[in-house]
């Protein structure tokens, strides 16, 4: 039997640009990276008296960032440099640079955190995200995303969803720790027992991880990994859990499990859970009717998903949503099967994107 036997749904591809079409206090990838590294210049600023006359803001007596103080060629690419061994640079050097990595990394989950609670604690969803996650559910779609906020899952928790629930298959309150294909074991079902099945609702893979996953930074191992229920509600000001619970109580020793947004992800990869969400994605998108993909640019440089969606899209239809009208050159540079670029190229309202998609598929 094919592996796509069970894929007949549409499928949805969401970029950063999705998270900023929900409000504009989400960060692109490269403001984010900019809140990046102020973050670390400012924790460098105040690590020691004296600082090198060779001192680039992050690192003294080996620097890591150009003349001008602005990674190149940008930040994606440089943050790369500094997750993979570099040939040319001995090993102490290149440890010195992953630690660097490393706190990098534990800053984005704590930049995008921050952006998340601004931007709850200001109401509620959009109308067009509520209609959107309905009609994920309703309609068993399969949603991909590389984004690490938890927007969607704390939208899926506002809602008054019903959706069918092992064993017994009755309909029950949706709930985001339920979201599968392969639900990540969260800290309080690993205290109280069993690992909690997924819903038959849309399934929801995050490709890069997620700021409520957290893990063994030093094994990265899937025995490791346990999500630790989503931080900030829509409408409320203060977090569900402070910081102090997290490293003590609830995932002690661990940190967020982030795939960073670099071009070489191959250590990531050896983690089986990642190695299946990724497999699992490319199945859905290979058999999916129809392919959404909002907020996505499929930068050159993302070597990894350039590959995934230039396989798996030979034979789709694919609606591109997204203002920047580039964008369009690069899907067709990867030869997808028919490229539809209505929502492309020009500001998108995203009322007209969800009626759009739910009126396509009620008439399918």
């Amino acid at each position: 039997m094919s592996i796509f036997a069970n894929y007949t749904r549409d499928a949805f591809v969401l970029g950063a640009g999705f998270s900023i079409a929900i409000a504009r206090t989400m960060p692109s990838t490269d403001v984010l990276g900019d809140r990046v590294l102020s973050s670390q210049r400012s924790i460098h600023a105040g690590s020691a008296e004296r600082h090198s006359s060779k001192c680039d803001g992050l690192s003294c007596d080996y620097p890591v960032l150009g003349a001008d103080g602005v990674p190149k060629p940008t930040f994606e690419l440089w943050l790369s440099t500094l997750a993979e061994p570099q040939p040319h640079l001995f090993e102490p050097e290149n440890d010195r640079r992953r630690a660097l990595f490393g706190e990098l990394s534990g800053l984005i989950a704590l930049n995008v955190e921050r952006a998340v609670q601004l931007t709850v604690k200001e109401g509620g969803p959009p109308e067009w995200l509520n209609k959107l996650v309905t009609h994920w559910n309703n309609t068993r779609a399969d949603v991909i995303t590389f984004n690490y906020d938890t927007l969607i899952e704390a939208t899926v928790d506002s809602l008054d969803l019903l959706a069918p629930y092992p064993p017994k298959g009755d309909a029950i309150p949706l709930k985001s720790k339920m979201l599968g294909p392969s639900v990540v074991p969260s800290f309080r079902t690993v205290l109280e027992g069993p690992r909690v099945p997924p819903a038959d609702s849309f399934w929801y893979r995050k490709l890069h991880g997620s700021t409520h996953w957290y893990w063994d930074d030093t094994t990265r191992s899937a025995e490791s990994i346990v999500q630790v229920g989503v931080r900030y509600h829509w409408n409320d000001e203060f977090p569900v859990y402070n910081d102090f619970e997290l490293r003590d109580y609830i995932a002690p020793g661990k940190v967020p499990l982030i795939v960073p947004p670099t071009t070489g992800k191959s250590s990531y990869f050896e983690n089986p859970i990642i190695r299946f969400l990724w497999r699992d994605a490319f199945a859905a998108l290979a058999a999916a009717p129809r392919v959404f993909v909002i907020g996505y640019s499929l930068p050159q440089a993302d070597l990894l998903v350039r590959s995934l969606l230039g396989m798996a899209l030979g034979d789709s239809d694919v609606w591109l949503v997204n203002p920047d009208a580039q964008v369009a050159d690069r899907f067709s540079e990867l030869g997808v099967g028919t490229l539809h670029t209505e929502f492309c190229g020009s500001p998108v309202d995203m009322n007209d994107v969800v009626s759009f998609c739910v009126d396509l598929w009620m008439n399918a």
